[in-house]
């Protein structure tokens, strides 16, 4: 191996290092030393880290149902705390952020302040609980293997696309709207300045995708595809129209927004993994 390939792959150990950093609780190496450069090109890896917490999340599912018994409802619990737990709750924060800042009703630098406070107000937290209320009824739904859908592969393929569109969602999200704030947070690294091949990153849920539809029996394969369409059409779709309404309403995006429409994504994922596996 040459100096020059050696040095292409502590760079992408250093993406995927940050992607995990930035995405998940999960301790990585502090001697990779990204850049900001580096920061920016990790988004390639985002949905692939959402299409293995579809596997930790999957798996979980699996020993709870499958070998412990656990019904539906509290094994869609257990595996929603997994996941929210492996997240740091961090997208979930800013759903409730973003709730008490349109709830303020104020100008965008006033509301954007009101979404900077560490503290959480009631719609805020009315939000939150309805966000997880709605995504635990929806993976119930779905562990229930009511009418089966066709069997249990392809929506373990499928859940992986959920996780990893909704982390695609906020790449694209980067690409289209300035940051919001007038002095840089966290998101003003992302915004605007994502490198437009990471987009590409859409291969990880995509193979997700593909993966769902080519292990799914005949008979479910027009929800299978009925599924991937709405996925990928709602993943791009509702990216676009949320990121159109934040620059609307505040001028553009703050990782807080990143955040949020990620979970709004992935919320809409499994209602729709749930409607088609009925």
């Amino acid at each position: 191996m040459g100096r020059a390939d050696a040095h292409a792959l502590t760079r992408i150990r250093v993406w995927l290092a940050c992607a995990i950093s930035f995405l998940t609780i999960l301790p990585v190496s502090r001697r990779l030393a990204p850049d900001l450069e580096d920061i920016r090109r990790s988004t390639f890896f985002y949905p692939l880290i959402g299409v293995l917490l579809g596997l930790v999340a999957s798996g979980c599912a699996a020993l709870l149902a499958a070998v412990l018994r656990v019904p539906a409802g509290p094994a869609a619990a257990v595996v929603l705390t997994l996941l929210t737990a492996l997240t740091g709750a961090l997208h979930v924060d800013g759903w409730m952020d973003l709730a008490d800042g349109l709830a303020s009703r104020r100008p965008a630098a006033e509301a954007l302040a009101v979404m900077r406070d560490s503290r959480v107000g009631a719609v805020g937290a009315a939000a939150g609980a309805l966000l997880l209320l709605g995504k635990w009824s929806a993976i119930a739904a779905v562990l229930s293997g009511t009418g089966a859908g066709g069997g249990v592969a392809w929506r373990v393929a499928a859940a992986c696309a959920v996780l990893g569109t909704s982390r695609w969602a906020m790449v694209l999200a980067m690409r289209l709207a300035p940051y919001a704030r007038p002095i840089g947070g966290l998101g003003a690294a992302f915004a605007r300045a994502v490198p437009g091949w990471c987009l590409l990153g859409a291969v990880w849920p995509g193979l997700a995708l593909a993966l769902a539809v080519w292990v799914a029996p005949s008979p479910a394969h027009a929800r299978v595809l009925t599924f991937t369409g709405m996925l990928a059409v709602g993943g791009v779709i509702g990216s676009v129209g949320f990121t159109g309404w934040m620059r609307r309403r505040f001028g553009g995006m703050t990782g807080d927004l990143y955040g949020a429409l990620g979970e709004a994504i992935e919320w809409f994922g499994w209602l729709a993994l749930c409607a088609c596996s009925r």
